[in-house]
Order: structure tokens, then C-alpha cells, then sequence
């Protein structure tokens, strides 16, 4: 927390009776539609509170860096009273369970994550930095004729000329940088007689097909677009314009109101017609186009720099947990780093595997596992198991044996961390030359840097401990799954068991309604209701009214656009708009829920997929006979799906720390020997 819109002064603090809050604390509202965005700050300072919020006060047990970290992860959203207005109390809050290491565990998992988090800042202030120093006078020519609203296919044309000509580069999905607009290869190089769009210089492509996946692309070449692309051409516009113009959050807000569900497209008849602000003049426009892609190329520019001035110090410092001093990387080549072992010895004499037995038979491919047997040569050092082919490569620290010849069974040498030496061997790109044996003749000769043996075993550690959170994550995740589908499968049985009610779902509602529009005079960024549409995203809130709703909680909305069908459970008063259904009733809202995303979704309409009121009032749902019963299922199915989206974003956190790791290893090992060389 940086700032706060009230201060007070002491002597009003003595005058009231306030007393503040000195201790280091994490704060997050405890009341109103905001804690369903179960956001938290960490204050540092001295500071009071209103009565909407809530504080926790770390005691001496807890490193704050790791308490902050910790809090990121809890869910407050599943402690919320219904009513109302939804809320929480500081008795549910202490009833959270949570897992706790030792006070120097904590310590190393809290800077860990510090520096993840003061390394993502710094890269965000040096590319604001490099967004403010561009030219003010460049700016100040987007304000200086007049703008007009003006539908998009007056000013893009949609060009649908189809060619096969041999002669010309291919353009694909699998091409382009999702959200960067560039092309991750030489195309000219791809060997494809596939047909396509023909497009020209100056043209745009944009993915049509998940238009969510954010792949565009201006064109300075003359090319075939192959797949579900639009290829747009500037009519009476300029067309780096165009492309500036669909990277806007109103054109991906229309263009994601898509068609289909399993595979997404955007429609066109929606694009064309939405009205977007724009300048009268063609010269301005250019300026405008050309001024983001400046910008593009700028931080495109700033970030590669980083990457390639990056110390082998410097990455230490924002990998590493704890590291005070850094030495110099010497090169060595991967034979000085591995002893290698042909794994003769530990081959299988027999295929024949059964669950029974209890040793292991490898292959370092994806299966990892291929059965398991009863024969005892088993090879019971930690080491890694090479693919000779396909340079697979699996850590193993168990006893088992091998099916194969083609593998090779290395350890580390003395003086280097065998799970580093992996993480290494991982990150060295090695040229596969067809169907041969590769590690005498290719792998060994290849040169890597490798730190002192104290950095090696840091660097090591860490990233086991990375996997060993990942695999329990996923782990946990499947168990959940797991836990869930049996439910309702059970649920299916009891409906059969217990002779459960169909009725219409019109006949159940107290009111089912469409949303409208939205009141642009009333919206706002936050406040106490929230303004909910179609999308899935952020659960659909696209703002807020302060004083006004026209549904009050409990209820459920049902999506008649976009993803049709979805049905979410609504806790907190809310208006819908878009065209987002609404059902209001006696039932439990999470069984309801979960009953009509279960339930098939049948679209009467010809053109673009929605559902309207009197289709969704038809919709047959099963009902148990009592209500008892039902509340009892939509609060089984309401803890699953909790504990399901909490390991979900654990997993997806941890996940990307990890590629984020992995990619700063890569690119600072290239640096270096960029440096090196």
C-alpha cells in the first residue's frame, strides 16, 4: 500500500479515542461486495480503519515477507456470510487452517518471493520510464484535430481473397507471439502449400479462432494467412492505426462476445458495427499508429537489453533465496560436468510388468513409468537417466531399472550438484542430428558456464523445491477433481434413488430477468454493487453502482451470450447487463447452479448463439424433494469448487514462478557466454 485517501493527526487521535495500529499488518475488506475480490495490502506504517475493513497483525512467530506471501494465497472469499450485504468476522478468519514452517523456512520462502515481486516491479517502472520519456511534442499531435465516433468497417476492410501461390511465406497461428505481434521465426523458411487469405504490406491479421489468444499482426510483407484469421486493409485509415486500434480493451471486449463455445470465434456482424473514436484525418491517425509501435519497439528493445546486460551476479540476486557474494562463471564442457554409465547391468530380462511388483522399469521419455517387475539388478544411486536419441532426460533418486540400451545413467562428477548439473543439462539447447546416438559425440563436447559448488547447490535447491510444490499441487488438484466427480455421481444416484422432482425452471423462478444496458452516467471503477455481463473473466464484473442494484443476493445468472448457458451463484446484490439472465428464487443458489451447468444447452436462435428468458424458463431441472437435502448438496459443491480454484491458483502461481525461473536461467546462461565470447 502506497498511499491512503484519509490521514488524521495525533491530536485528533487523543481527542476520539483512536487508537492506531503500529504493528506490520495485512488489511483486506471484511464487508461489502469488495471482499469478493479478496484483495490484501501489506502497511508497514502506522494507520487506522474504517468499519469495513479488517486487519491481521503478524506476531513475533511470523516473517513478514512470508506472512504477506502466505495471505496472497487464502481465499477470504470462502468465509462470507450470506445476506444482505456479504461479510466475514475475525472469528472466521482465525478458523482458517493453514500450514506453517519453522521462522528461518519462512524467512528464505519470504525473500524469495520479495525478489520475485521487487523484480517484476522494477521491469515495470523502467518500461513506464521508457513510456514517458517518449516525445511530448509526438503527443501532443493526437489532440489536435477532431475525432468522430465511426463504425469499424468504414474504416477496415475485410479482405477474403483466397490463394495457393507457392511463392509466398505462409503465416500461422503457431507464428506469431501471442500479445506481441511479432513472428517467433523465419517464415520464409517454411516449406507449406497450404491456402489461404492473401494479404499484402500494410495489411492486419487478427486471430479470429480464441480471439482471446491476442494473435495480430502487421503485415510489412506480402504473404497467405492459413487459418481463422481476418485480414483487415485501412479504408480510408491507416492501417498501423487499424492494428493499434484492435489491441484496445473495447475491441477485445467486442471482439470476445464470441460465437461457439468449445472453439470461440469472434463475429463479425458484432465488429463491424461497433463504433470506435476516431481521427478525422488519415496523417493523424498515422501519427497515432506509428507512435505505439515506436513505443512497442522501445520496450520490445528495453527488455532485451536487460536480458542480455544481466551479470551472472545479478541473477543470483533475484533467483536465489539468500546469496551474499557472487563469483565469476567459468566454462566448462558437459564431459568435465557427468560421469556416464551404460546401463547394461540394470537392463529387464522380461517384459512382462505387473502393479504387484515393486521395482521400477524406466525410459527417460514422457511415460517415465513404464511398468513394474520383479528382478532385483537394480541400479539404487541418485543420478539421471539420458535419452541417446531424443535427449530426453528424467531425475531419479529411487531404485530401478531400464528396458532400454539407448539410455546412459550419468552422475556428477566431484565438485559439481548433481541436480543442478539437470536443471543445466535441461536449459543447454543441443541440436538433435536425426536418428543417432548423440551424448559421446555432441553432448559432451557442448560448452556450459558453471558457478562455484555453494551457487550450483543454491541454484539446485531451489528448483527442487519448486517441483516438489508443483507436483503437490497437482496432486492435491486431482484428488479434489477426483473428490468432486464422485459426488456427483452420487448426487446422480441419490436423484435416481430418492425419485427427484423435473419442473421447469420458470415455474421456480420468483423472478427471471435480462440485463439491459449499462447507465454510463452511473458506473464506476469501484463501489458497493457490482455490474456483472456475460464474460467469465473477473466473474463477469464489468464496474460498479454505488447506491443502486436491480437483483438482490441470493441468485443466479446464466450467461445468454458469449460462453451460453454458464451458470454462476451470486452472492452479493448486483445488476445484470448485456443481455446476462438472472434467476432469482427459493432454492439453493449453489445446487441451482451447479443443476444447470449440468444440463445441456439448447439454442433455438439462427444467428448469433444466445439465450433469452423464455428459453431459459423452459429448461427442466431434477430437484430433490426436500429442501434440507438440496442445501446439503449446493454447500457440498460450494466447498469443492472453492478448494478446486484455491489449488488451481496456487498451482498456476507456482507454475509460472517457476517458467519465470527457468526462463531467466536460460537467457542469463546465453548472456553470459555472449559476454564470454
Amino acid at each position: 500500500m502506497h498511499s491512503a485517501n484519509n490521514y488524521v493527526t495525533e491530536e485528533q487521535c487523543r481527542r476520539n479515542g483512536w487508537t492506531p495500529i503500529t504493528e506490520i499488518s495485512v488489511v483486506f475488506a471484511k464487508v461489502g461486495a469488495a471482499i469478493m475480490l479478496n484483495r490484501k495490502r501489506l502497511v508497514r506504517f502506522s494507520f487506522l480503519l474504517d468499519n469495513n475493513t479488517m486487519a491481521y497483525r503478524f506476531g513475533s512467530g511470523w516473517d513478514i515477507n512470508f506472512g504477506k506471501t502466505l495471505f496472497e494465497r487464502v481465499d477470504l472469499t470462502e468465509l462470507v456470510q450470506i445476506g444482505a450485504l456479504p461479510s466475514y468476522n475475525a472469528t472466521d478468519v482465525e478458523s482458517v487452517e493453514i500450514s506453517m514452517p519453522d521462522k528461518p523456512e519462512q524467512y528464505q520462502i519470504g525473500e524469495f518471493f520479495k525478489q520475485l515481486d521487487n523484480l517484476i516491479t522494477l521491469h515495470q517502472r523502467k518500461q513506464k520510464c521508457k513510456f514517458l520519456s517518449f516525445p511530448t511534442s509526438k503527443a501532443g499531435l493526437f489532440l489536435a484535430n477532431s475525432w468522430e465516433q465511426r463504425e469499424f468497417n468504414s474504416i477496415a476492410k475485410r479482405i477474403t481473397e483466397m490463394t495457393d501461390t507457392e511463392d509466398l511465406p505462409r503465416v500461422e497461428y503457431e507464428d506469431i507471439v501471442s500479445g506481441q505481434g511479432t513472428l517467433n521465426k523465419d517464415i520464409n523458411k517454411k516449406k507449406s502449400c497450404k491456402t489461404g487469405i492473401l494479404f499484402d504490406n500494410g495489411d492486419v491479421l487478427f486471430g479470429k479462432l480464441r480471439p482471446y489468444l491476442k494473435n495480430w499482426l502487421f503485415a510489412t510483407f506480402m504473404g497467405i494467412a492459413v487459418g481463422d484469421f481476418w485480414v483487415l486493409r485501412a479504408n480510408n485509415a491507416d492501417g498501423l492505426y487499424i492494428y493499434t486500434l484492435l489491441q484496445i480493451d473495447a475491441f477485445q471486449d467486442i471482439a470476445n462476445q464470441s460465437t461457439g463455445t468449445k472453439m470461440p470465434r469472434a463475429d463479425w456482424s458484432l465488429v463491424s458495427k461497433q463504433r470506435f473514436l476516431t481521427p478525422t484525418v488519415v496523417p493523424e491517425q498515422r501519427k497515432i499508429g506509428e507512435f505505439f509501435k515506436q513505443l512497442d519497439n522501445l520496450i520490445t528493445l528495453h527488455q532485451c537489453k536487460d536480458f542480455a546486460l544481466d551479470t551472472n551476479k545479478a541473477f543470483q540476486q533475484r533467483c536465489l533465496l539468500s546469496i551474499k557474494s557472487a563469483n565469476a562463471w567459468e566454462q566448462r564442457k558437459l564431459r568435465e560436468v557427468f560421469d556416464y554409465e551404460r546401463p547394461d547391468t540394470y537392463i529387464v530380462k522380461s517384459d512382462k510388468y505387473s502393479d504387484t511388483y515393486s521395482t521400477p522399469v524406466l525410459t527417460a521419455n514422457k511415460g517415465f513409468i513404464l511398468g513394474y517387475t520383479n528382478e532385483m539388478q537394480v541400479c539404487n544411486k541418485e543420478c539421471i537417466i539420458f535419452d541417446d536419441f531424443t535427449l530426453d532426460s528424467k531425475y531419479v533418486t529411487f531404485p530401478f531399472m531400464v528396458k532400454s540400451s539407448a539410455l546412459k545413467i550419468l552422475t556428477a562428477k566431484i565438485g559439481y550438484f548433481l541436480p543442478f548439473a539437470y536443471q543445466l543439462l535441461q536449459a543447454t539447447n543441443i541440436e538433435i542430428l536425426g536418428h543417432a546416438r548423440h551424448y559421446i559425440s555432441v553432448v559432451q563436447p557442448t560448452k556450459v558456464l558453471i558457478p562455484s559448488n555453494d551457487e550450483q547447490i543454491r541454484i539446485g535447491k531451489c528448483i527442487q523445491q519448486i517441483d516438489n510444490l508443483i507436483t503437490l499441487h497437482q496432486r492435491k488438484q486431482t484428488i479434489k477433481k477426483r473428490s468432486k466427480m464422485d459426488e456427483k455421481r452420487r448426487v446422480n444416484y441419490l436423484m435416481i434413488a430418492n425419485a427427484w422432482e423435473q419442473r421447469k425452471l420458470g415455474g421456480e423462478a420468483e423472478e427471471l430477468l435480462a440485463g439491459g444496458d449499462i447507465d454510463k452516467d452511473l458506473i464506476c471503477e469501484s463501489g458497493r454493487y457490482p455490474v456483472i455481463a456475460n464474460a467469465l473473466t473477473n466473474d463477469g464484473i464489468v464496474g460498479f453502482y454505488e447506491k443502486y442494484y436491480r437483483v438482490e443476493a441470493p441468485a443466479v445468472t446464466v450467461s445468454g451470450r458469449g460462453d451460453v448457458g454458464h451458470a454462476q451463484a451470486r452472492r452479493v446484490n448486483f445488476t445484470p447487463v448485456v443481455r446476462l439472465l438472472s434467476i432469482k428464487s427459493r432454492h439453493n443458489v449453489d445446487f441451482l447452479e451447479n443443476a444447470i451447468n449440468r444440463g445441456e444447452v439448447i439454442i433455438e436462435s439462427t444467428g448469433v448463439p444466445q439465450l433469452t428468458v423464455p428459453q431459459l424458463s423452459k429448461r427442466t431441472i431434477s430437484f430433490p424433494q426436500t429442501v434440507q437435502e438440496e442445501e446439503k448438496i449446493g454447500k457440498l459443491f460450494f466447498k469443492i469448487d472453492n478448494l478446486i480454484t484455491l489449488h488451481q491458483r496456487g498451482l498456476i502461481k507456482i507454475q509460472g514462478d517457476k517458467k519465470w525461473q527457468k526462463r531467466k536461467f536460460q537467457k542469463n546462461c546465453s548472456a553470459i557466454i555472449l559476454n564470454a565470447g
